[in-house]
């Protein structure tokens, strides 16, 4: 039985500006503001290697992510 809190967002490639929890979680593994996270998502689109490019950072590893899998850093 779970008590009802999340680890992970619901979706661990887009970014939700609508779930509380989605914009603490990217706003922390990017390092940046929630209101920072609101006006890249605004530019780039709700995925998070796009917002990763925007910002010129990767997109963090989380738990169940192979290494390499979400790098932003392509070609």
């Amino acid at each position: 039985m779970t008590d009802g809190r999340r680890t992970t967002p619901a979706d661990r490639d887009h970014i939700d500006l609508s779930d509380p929890y989605c914009v603490q979680h990217w706003a922390r593994s990017f390092r940046i503001t929630e209101l920072d996270l609101a006006v890249a998502v605004q530019r780039a689109g709700p995925l998070a290697r796009d917002v990763a490019v925007l910002l010129c950072r990767s997109v963090p590893e989380g738990p169940n992510r192979a290494p390499g899998s979400g790098d932003a850093r392509m070609g």
